[in-house]
C-alpha cells in the first residue's frame, strides 16, 4: 500500500483518562490494548508515526514518543506538541480511543483535504475533530487560542478554513470508548 509520506500520523494519548480510571490507550480491547489496534493501521499508511503521550508505557510501542510540551491543556496542547515533532506540513491526528478506525475512513479523509487547514469527518453525531488532518499554518493561532484558554476542540476547529467529510452509516469507525461501561456496552451489542 503507497505510504502517505507528506503527513506524520499521530496518536494522542495524553489525556488523564479520569472516566475510565486508568490510561484509555493502553485498555484491553479484542485481546490487546486499544491503541495497538489503531498504530497498526497508522504504519500502514505512513511513513511516519509517533505518539504524544506523558505515559512512558507507550516507548514499549515501538514507536517514537514525546510528552505533552502544553500540559493541562487537552487534545489542543497534544496537536501543538505534535507539530513540534512531525516532519511535514500535515499531521494526521487521532485520539487512543477509537480502536475501529480503518485504512479506508484516513484514505477518504486525506484526498478530501483540497485547500483546507483542517480536514475532519462529519456523521451523524456531529464533527468529530480528534480524526481529521491538520496542516502546520494553524500552529501559531492555536497556540493564541490554548494561550486564551480556548480549549474545546469543537471550538476551535471552526476557527479554521475546515473541510468537512461526511461518514454516512460509520458512526463505528469513530465511536470512542471513554469509560468501563462503554467497553462492557461494546463487548455486549458491538461486533
Amino acid at each position: 500500500m503507497l505510504k502517505l509520506s507528506d503527513a506524520t500520523a499521530v496518536l494522542l494519548a495524553g489525556g488523564k483518562s479520569s472516566r475510565m480510571g486508568s490510561d484509555k490507550g493502553l485498555v484491553e480491547f479484542r485481546n490487546k490494548p486499544m491503541s495497538s489496534h489503531i498504530l497498526e493501521v497508522l504504519s500502514t499508511l505512513f511513513s511516519d508515526v509517533i505518539v504524544i503521550s506523558n505515559n512512558d508505557s507507550y516507548k514499549n510501542s515501538g514507536f517514537q514518543v514525546f510528552p505533552d510540551s502544553i500540559t493541562d491543556k487537552g487534545p489542543a496542547g497534544g496537536i501543538v506538541s505534535a507539530f513540534e515533532h512531525a516532519n511535514s506540513e500535515w499531521i494526521f491526528v487521532i485520539a487512543c480511543d477509537m480502536p475501529l478506525i480503518t485504512t479506508e475512513a484516513i484514505l477518504k479523509l486525506y484526498e478530501a483535504i483540497n485547500d483546507s487547514e483542517i480536514c475532519l469527518p462529519l456523521t451523524k453525531d456531529g464533527i468529530e475533530p480528534l480524526c481529521g488532518f491538520y496542516h502546520a499554518s494553524i500552529q501559531e493561532k492555536l497556540g493564541a487560542l490554548i494561550h486564551s484558554d480556548i480549549l474545546k476542540m469543537q471550538l476551535i476547529v471552526k476557527k479554521f478554513s475546515l473541510n468537512l467529510v461526511e461518514f454516512d452509516n460509520a458512526e463505528n469507525l469513530f465511536l470512542n470508548f471513554n469509560t468501563k461501561a462503554d467497553l462492557n456496552a461494546w463487548k455486549e451489542y458491538g461486533s
